[in-house]
């Protein structure tokens, strides 16, 4: 990756405002996303009061984990460039299977049940 693009590439870090992982609280009452530091990335809090109380939204969490997972997505993405550009063409066997990893785990996270 170039220099001139890495602040494209990485905006979370340990000087950034919103260092990853990011995490998904999801309750009863509110779905949000938060940084490493508990700092609010995002409310995904969308629902109504019904007869019975608040009822949320069934959106909500799926597109909250979408959000929680954009570090790791981000990473995995990364990663391949990295790869493409340090090689200039396909990653490598080995390199393949970290990258298969990596996106696995990045669209695990952002799925997840």
């Amino acid at each position: 990756m170039s220099t001139q693009h890495a602040s494209l590439y990485r905006p979370w870090g340990p000087d950034a405002d919103t260092p990853a992982p990011w995490v998904v609280e999801d309750t009863d009452t509110h779905v949000i996303v938060l940084d490493a530091q508990g700092g609010l990335i995002a409310d995904c809090t969308n629902g109504f009061d019904g007869d019975d109380g608040w009822v949320m939204s069934a959106s909500c969490g799926p597109i909250a984990k979408l959000i929680g997972a954009a570090p790791d997505l981000l990473k995995a993405l990364e990663l391949a460039i990295f790869y493409a550009d340090k090689r200039g063409a396909m990653p490598t066997a080995g390199q393949w299977d970290v990258l298969d990893k990596k996106f696995r785990e990045a669209i695990a996270k952002a799925t997840q049940a």
